[in-house]
This record gives C-alpha cells, sequence and structure tokens, in this order.
C-alpha cells in the first residue's frame, strides 16, 4: 500500500515543527547559559555592559547552532513519535494498512532535506571554516561598537597562546 500525500506532508510538518521547537528550546539555553558566564566573567571589569556581553552571547549562537543541530533533529524526532504515538495516530496508521518504514519516510526526507540545506548553506555562510583576517581589520570593526585597539591586541594574544588563533606576520601586518 503506498502512502497518500495527505498523510506523508502532515507526518513530515509534525516531524519538523517538533524538531524545530526543540532546536529553538536547545539554542535558548545555550544563549541564557553562555550570557550567564560572560555575565560573570565580566561583572567586575569596567566598561563591559550588559549589551555589549549580550551581543557576545549572541555571536556564539551560530557556532552552538551547529553543535546542536543533531540532538534537535535526535530529540525532536523522538519527542515528534511519542506525540504521534500518545494521540494514537500510529496505531491509526498502523491498522490501515501502513508499514512502519513507510510513515517514517516522510521524517527521513525532512532530515535529508534539513541535512542537505545545512551542509550547503549553513555550513558555508554561518559557520565558515578557517579563513585568514588582518588583525587591523578586527580593530576597526571592534572600534565601531566600542571596543578599544588594546583589550582587541590583549583578546587576539590571549587566544593564540590558548591555541584558538593562530597568528602569522607578514611584514608590518599580523594575521
Amino acid at each position: 500500500m503506498n502512502l497518500s500525500w495527505t498523510l506523508s506532508r502532515y507526518l513530515a510538518r509534525q516531524f519538523l515543527t517538533v524538531v524545530l521547537i526543540t532546536f529553538g528550546i536547545f539554542i535558548s539555553l545555550i544563549y541564557i547559559l553562555e550570557l550567564v558566564e560572560l555575565l560573570r566573567r565580566g561583572s567586575g571589569k569596567p566598561g563591559v555592559t550588559f549589551d555589549l556581553l549580550a551581543l557576545m552571547a549572541l555571536m556564539e549562537v551560530p557556532r552552538n547552532g551547529s553543535r546542536t543541530l543533531p540532538f534537535a533533529f535526535l530529540f525532536g524526532g523522538m519527542a515528534a513519535f511519542l506525540r504521534l504515538s500518545r494521540n494514537n495516530e500510529l496505531v491509526i496508521a498502523r491498522a490501515a494498512g501502513v508499514s512502519v518504514w513507510q510513515f517514517i519516510a516522510p521524517a527521513l526526507a525532512v532530515a535529508f532535506a534539513m541535512g542537505a540545506f545545512i551542509v550547503t548553506v549553513y555550513g558555508d555562510v554561518v559557520v565558515p571554516r578557517g579563513g585568514v583576517l588582518w588583525t587591523g581589520t578586527l580593530i576597526e570593526v571592534c572600534e565601531r561598537v566600542g571596543i578599544s585597539e588594546s583589550l582587541v591586541r590583549t583578546a587576539v594574544s590571549r587566544l593564540v597562546a590558548a591555541h584558538r588563533l593562530r597568528g602569522e606576520r607578514l611584514g608590518r601586518h599580523s594575521y
């Protein structure tokens, strides 16, 4: 028996909705925890405002989002099928002759489509890997939001010391 398009769309929509809600909850919790940690570390520093710390925590969202999305699919998929099972929708589909593979297929199609989107768009645009940035450009951007050159240079040198960045010198310029 073939699965109807109506039932396929319904199951795919249910799966996608619960996965996106789960992803939103994960990202919100991680943002709040990141903000609390930044508030703790920046509480005694002069010139550090809540707006700056909130913006810094917001800048971590894409990186954290790429790390939590697989878990959102895992837990969101489990929650979606649990909800469908608790409402006896899966029991009704099985009683109508729909196999397990047929009602899992829309969720797999959604997961595959979202995976393709993440790899092609999100992975290349939002979370770029590698690259070179002149320290002067970083200083210019940070000065526009009120962060002094000395703070930027200190932060960059500490990131290089912690092996989070790799520093290079080309003549007078640092990259």
